[in-house]
């Protein structure tokens, strides 16, 4: 992560890190924990690969498909483990929309 990345988000949180080893350890940091939500998550992926055919199918998904696929839901479910409660936005499509002329 470069300095100048970490040190504006520090300064837009109001905190201003001056030394530059204070900033890398910040940076160092970060990585890490982003490196261990992500590393969770294909945890959590490859799970789901491992269902039987059946169950993939009736979730929706192709057991025949190898392309791998980080789904919300499960990175979701990542993020409360590390205490960040993340939502995302449901999409709802209107009515008159789904009426095709």
């Amino acid at each position: 992560m470069p300095d100048e990345l970490v040190e504006h988000y520090c300064r837009t949180t109001g905190c201003e890190v001056k030394d530059p080893r204070a900033v890398r350890l910040l940076a160092l940091a970060t990585q890490k924990f982003m490196t261990e939500i992500l590393r969770q998550s294909i945890h959590s992926s490859r799970a789901r690969d491992r269902l039987p055919f059946s169950r993939l199918k009736d979730l929706g998904f192709n057991p025949k498909d190898k392309t791998r696929v980080l789904l919300t839901e499960e990175l979701t479910k990542v993020l409360q483990r590390f205490g960040i409660h993340a939502q995302h936005v449901p999409y709802f499509a209107k009515a008159d929309d789904l009426h095709q002329p």
